[in-house]
């Protein structure tokens, strides 16, 4: 089947000209604002060593919620209880 390509002329490169001027200009904004938040609030932990507790580095939850919140439960719960 043969391919078609719409006849967008003049006017049509012009407006995607400006479309990627545009774009180009939001993009270098958003990386902007988002490189002074690095440099404000995040500092790089150098290779094998451990990220201070509470840095929220490396805390990522191995299990589900589920088991979290029953090793909570247990922990809270008096044994007579639990039984």
């Amino acid at each position: 089947m043969a391919e078609y390509k719409l006849k967008t002329g003049k006017v049509g490169e012009k407006a995607v000209q400006t479309y990627r001027a545009i774009e180009d200009g939001v993009v270098s904004g958003y990386k902007k604002i988002e490189n002074a938040f690095v440099d404000a609030f995040l500092e790089k932990v150098p290779e094998g060593e451990a990220a201070p507790v509470g840095s929220g580095v490396g805390q990522q939850a191995t299990k589900g919620p589920l088991d979290l919140n029953r090793k909570i439960t247990e922990r809270h719960i008096p044994k007579e209880s639990q039984e």
